[in-house]
């Protein structure tokens, strides 16, 4: 279970039907705690339960208060917006917050920004924030696009939007090549017997991005499927960008996602640059 907290709303979900009712109690625990000392008590708790693998997930419920559709929040001075109710996993992925900052601290002024699986727009937010000109960001969700820019553009004239399956639509694409070009795809596993398969798509998706960088850029790489391992996912990117990629740091996971165990480091995010 996962329970994150956004301005004075938890929102709570559950991974296995079996863990909804420790799921429900540890929301009572936590809302009845000491309040936060920045937004005072949590005073909206939603659970949305566990998505099982051939339905899907029954719709949200309110354990308490009235929480809002989407939620504002202010993360390392960057205003976001949470989609409480309907958006993946508890809204937001605060396991990117350590991505976002870096992003929006690059040295990006007039630079063109590919930002692919882009979900709600936040890294494009990001990359705006630090100057980038020509941010272009496909996602497969309308859904997720249509809020991103609604919520989480600045300028529209630097933002262009598009709706489409990233591993159909890269390779087709062309034009100008990127300053950075971001990889954040979901996760596409969780059993070992399809691990094979998702290596090679990996492969597939960062040849095909590499195409897209000038010299002198970078590339993001993530992974969040646990099965595979950091150094295993290093390799895969390693050869699949080609000769003139060097890895130049790996961003660390955030202090509120420790990794204790094997399956808990499934985060894996490289930042590479093109020679020039």
């Amino acid at each position: 279970m996962v329970i994150d907290r956004f301005g004075d709303a938890l929102v709570v979900t559950s991974y296995a039907t079996g863990a909804d009712a420790m799921a429900r109690y540890a929301a009572r625990v936590l809302a009845a705690g000491p309040p936060s000392p920045i937004v005072g008590p949590a005073r909206h708790v939603l659970l949305r339960p566990a998505h099982l693998r051939h339905a899907p997930a029954g719709p949200a419920r309110v354990l308490r208060g009235a929480p809002p559709d989407v939620a504002h929040i202010t993360e390392d001075g960057l205003a976001l917006a949470i989609d409480l109710t309907a958006g993946q996993k508890t809204g937001a992925y605060l396991d990117l917050r350590g991505l976002r900052r870096e992003i929006a601290a690059a040295p990006l002024a007039g630079a063109r920004v590919l930002n692919l699986f882009a979900y709600s727009g936040m890294l494009g937010r990001a990359a705006e924030r630090a100057g980038a000109t020509a941010i272009v960001q496909v996602d497969a969700s309308d859904r997720a696009l249509a809020f991103a820019a609604h919520h989480h553009v600045d300028d529209p004239a630097r933002h262009t939007f598009v709706t489409a399956d990233v591993f159909e639509w890269l390779p087709a694409l062309s034009g100008a090549p990127f300053d950075l070009v971001i990889v954040d795809p979901p996760a596409m596993t969780s059993q070992a017997a399809q691990v094979p398969s998702v290596l090679a798509a990996y492969r597939k998706l960062y040849r095909a991005a590499a195409r897209h960088v000038r010299p002198g850029g970078a590339l993001i790489a993530a992974c969040c499927t646990s099965r595979i391992e950091r150094a295993q996912f290093h390799q895969i990117v390693r050869e699949a960008l080609g000769p003139g990629f060097t890895l130049d740091h790996e961003i660390p996971p955030e202090p509120d996602h420790p990794v204790g165990f094997f399956q808990a480091d499934y985060l894996k995010i490289g930042w590479w640059k093109l020679a020039g």
